[in-house]
């Protein structure tokens, strides 16, 4: 019975560990692609004063 019950808690370990693998990839993925998009459009504190000063307008 503690056997089964360990199993089955690293299977759901392991199910987390892949999810949470996956979404850290995307993260990296999507900020490497805005960092690469605001090098284009200049420095990134050039681009976030500016997407500062549009939100407050």
């Amino acid at each position: 019975m503690v056997f089964l019950g360990g199993a089955l808690i690293a299977s759901q370990a392991a199910k987390l560990g892949l999810w949470l693998s996956f979404v850290a990839e995307f993260i990296m993925l999507a900020a490497g692609f805005a960092v690469r998009r605001i090098d284009g459009a200049g420095t990134y504190a050039n681009a976030w004063r500016m997407h500062g000063s549009l939100e407050h307008r």
